[in-house]
């Protein structure tokens, strides 16, 4: 079955991207917000990590998905960054949270451009 099929995916790409000491789940409910095309999810303290595809994710090409799934898994690299971000929020409070939010931001261009350069180096996944 499909499901089956993109943990199988993910697991090549987690495992080609030296992730492999994280476990990484596929959830079939959607991501919070409806308009991502996927999300990941990061357990604090764990090397854990689940994935939700959006609602129209298997009408996506190949190519979108190969890329959107290698983004989402490079967030797991990003994690360290994101901490002290957080921690510094939680110190400073509101002085924080506006540059936090800009930091996230320019983290999501940084990440994707970096999904945008390796993605084609792997390979499609199979169409539905």
């Amino acid at each position: 079955d499909r499901l089956d099929y993109w943990i199988k995916y993910i697991v090549y790409l987690r495992d080609s991207l030296k992730l492999s000491e994280w476990r990484v789940f596929l959830s079939d409910d959607l991501p919070e917000n409806p308009k991502h095309n996927a999300c990941i999810h990061c357990v604090f303290g764990r090397r854990s990590a689940t994935i939700s595809f959006g609602h129209h994710w298997e009408q996506n090409k190949p190519e979108e998905q190969r890329n959107t799934i290698v983004h989402e898994l490079l967030h797991i690299y990003m994690l360290p960054v994101q901490a002290v971000m957080n921690r510094a929020q939680e110190v400073f409070g509101d002085q924080a949270a506006l540059v936090s939010s800009y930091h996230l931001e320019q983290m999501e261009y940084v990440i994707d451009g970096i999904a945008t350069a390796i993605a084609p180096f792997f390979p499609l996944p199979e169409a539905a």
